[in-house]
């Protein structure tokens, strides 16, 4: 992400409770790399509004800043229970949907957060792409060894003072950029991004294009910019995509080899080494390469190729200790194009599959030129 990302969104922090959407902020990087020095910065350019805290709880986070628009800086936010916790609070921040709680007392606890929050860890691993979407994420880099200790930090009293002419700046546009961010929300870029990154990187857009005072296609060639950059980098993939990648990563034990799904089924796909060897070491995973039916209900599909994939029986041998344990395969593999739901039998049990038609699967085993050479149907 650009500095000129970053310079929006903390314009866009000092007025975070105003956005009808509120991204979320996550800086990483290595040992060194000057994480807690920004988070040390922004306090102080946020001053008394500043909530700054490491490895923090959920529930410590949320009794501090309560139903107020104190500004959250997250540092050390390293993986474990309270990361998740705090992922699954900042889910609801992004809309200010309210949270209501149990207590002790036997009265519900209602908690309203209006946050742009801004966590750092030398990683923040998103296990779904729903939360991914919801953060901007800024990757520090550690400066080469004659550059390090170079780097002029202004005093206390000049961050203050420069955070009290960003808020009056933000003040004086907020207005504006909630109009233009409302109208980057509708533009349809050629490749296809997610609805959440068009939504969280309309704010610091917006914001920067108010202050600049920008017209509405200059606003929307920022827009583009900060998205895209120089690679595709917001591009993500969908879970039912990741999930898929995931199960052609396992490793299975077949014959005596041992080799990822991924690599069995290419044996199959292109027809080499000992195939039955391989349709076997498939099945037991709950995998086969098929063909649709000739009478199929769908006469698109019928005796088109196809990868038949039991979702209960991947659950139980490819994803156990993984980050899809106790997922719905089923639900997620779904969505995938094309994906539908036929009985079939796999290794002498007949049930409920899902069927990946081959058109499907040419961008995950295909050859460079996307193409696959497929084999016969082996049952």
């Amino acid at each position: 992400t650009s500095p000129v990302v970053i310079a929006g969104l903390v314009f866009s922090t000092w007025v975070q409770s105003l956005w009808k959407w509120r991204p979320q902020v996550a800086v990483i990087g290595g040992s060194n790399t000057g994480k807690t020095t920004r988070f040390s910065m922004l306090s102080k350019i946020y001053s008394g509004l500043a909530v700054l805290s490491s490895g923090s709880s959920a529930a410590g986070i949320r009794q501090t800043i309560k139903n107020t628009s104190r500004i959250m800086l997250c540092d050390e936010f390293e993986d474990g229970k309270d990361r998740e916790d705090t992922m699954k609070m900042l889910r609801n921040a992004g809309r200010g949907i309210e949270n209501i709680k149990g207590s002790s007392g036997h009265k519900a606890i209602h908690f309203n957060m209006v946050q742009i929050a801004w966590v750092s860890g030398i990683e923040v691993y998103f296990k779904r792409e729903p939360d991914k979407n919801r953060f901007i994420t800024s990757e520090l880099i550690r400066p080469e060894e004659s550059d390090q200790g170079e780097l002029k930090i202004p005093s206390s009293d000049e961050l203050r003072i420069l955070g009290q002419k960003i808020l009056a700046i933000s003040i004086r546009y907020i207005q504006s950029a909630t109009d233009i961010a409302k109208k980057l929300r509708t533009i349809k870029f050629s490749k296809k991004v997610d609805d959440r990154v068009l939504e969280s990187y309309s704010i610091p857009t917006s914001m920067l294009s108010a202050i600049y005072g920008y017209g509405d296609s200059e606003s929307a060639s920022l827009f583009e910019e900060l998205i895209f950059g120089k690679d595709d980098e917001m591009i993500v993939s969908p879970d039912e995509e990741d999930l898929f990648e995931s199960i052609l990563g396992q490793i299975v034990i077949g014959g005596r080899e041992s080799l990822s799904v991924g690599q069995w089924l290419e044996k199959v796909v292109y027809n080499t080494g000992d195939v039955l060897v391989s349709v076997d070491t498939l099945a037991k995973v709950g995998i086969k390469w098929d063909v649709f039916d000739p009478t199929d209900e769908d006469s698109e599909l019928q005796n088109k190729n196809c990868l038949v994939l039991n979702y209960k029986q991947i659950e139980d041998h490819l994803l156990k200790g993984s980050k899809w344990n106790n997922q719905s395969v089923e639900q997620i593999l779904s969505r995938m194009k094309g994906a539908v739901k036929r009985r079939r039998r796999i290794a002498g049990q007949r049930a409920y599959c899902l069927c990946i038609p081959e058109s499907v699967l040419a961008k995950f085993i295909g050859d460079d030129d996307g193409k696959i050479g497929w084999s016969q149907s082996l049952s």
